[in-house]
């Protein structure tokens, strides 16, 4: 919701009106920042996986792997922010981009790394750390078994493997069977899903229609960051024509901008 107080936002925009300088679509309509910003942050609502994602942070509470699949614009840097927040101050939390690893990933290395000098030269591990895996697509055995050994030593108590590829190989039968049921799938949105996510952020306010909506939809494929992206400049080109509301002639126009791009 608009975070500054509604005099102090009033007062702003008469004093812009009164210079002359023109209003964004969402000052227009009383919003003091914009509402359909894709920058995640760790608050923000992850609409259409709600269920899914309070299983998998009440999941943590225990010892566990999971898998999260999910492509750009998903929500899972959002997830990230939320999991930093949530082990702020306790030391737990490792983020790892398997992509940026040079050569082989070495989890001993990762884990002591957590630990202050005297600790690493006396040798002494971590207990119970979460680590986050991002871009795990190339994950391959040598570095899963390494992982399950520091896994049944509790030396991580939760993994958490992004987007891995391996899963369709019969090596890895032991990891899947440990995983069981803890998947996270945060691709694509619903079509209600969508319409939730506009009505959210932009706290009811009429400012887009439904046909127009579902047309964003699809020009989206259902990608969450793709869709609040276009629906902000379908917004924003009804505003700088002077229309008010988004219809689907403001999409029109927006799929035209894009084939130019």
């Amino acid at each position: 919701m608009p975070c500054v107080p509604s005099h102090i936002q009033i007062r702003t925009k008469m004093s812009k009106e009164k210079k002359g300088l023109s209003l964004t679509w969402y000052e227009k309509n009383d919003f003091d920042t914009n509402p359909l910003n894709i920058k995640p942050k760790e608050d923000q609502e992850i609409i259409g996986h709600e269920e899914k994602i309070r299983v998998f942070e009440e999941g943590l509470d225990q010892k566990s792997i999971w898998v999260v699949y999910g492509g750009f614009g998903c929500g899972k840097t959002t997830l990230m922010k939320r999991l930093i927040k949530k082990y702020a101050g306790k030391h737990k939390l490792i983020y790892v981009s398997h992509n940026r690893v040079d050569g082989s990933m070495n989890t001993k290395k990762i884990l002591q790394k957590r630990m202050g000098k005297i600790k690493r030269l006396l040798r002494i591990m971590p207990k119970h750390s979460v680590l986050f895996i991002d871009e795990a697509a190339e994950l391959d055995i040598k570095e899963v078994r390494e992982l399950l050994y520091y896994y049944e030593k509790e030396n991580l108590k939760n993994i958490i493997i992004i987007n891995p590829s391996f899963f369709e190989h019969p090596v890895f039968e032991e990891l899947k069977k440990i995983v069981g049921d803890n998947y996270l799938d945060m691709n694509a949105l619903s079509l209600e899903n969508a319409v939730d996510i506009l009505k959210t952020r932009l706290l009811g306010a009429d400012l887009i229609s439904l046909s127009a909506i579902k047309q964003l939809y699809l020009l989206s494929d259902g990608n969450p960051r793709r869709f609040l992206e276009f629906a902000e400049h379908a917004i924003r080109i009804a505003h700088e024509i002077g229309d008010g509301r988004a219809n689907t002639r403001h999409v029109t126009l927006l799929r035209g901008v894009l084939r130019k791009n």
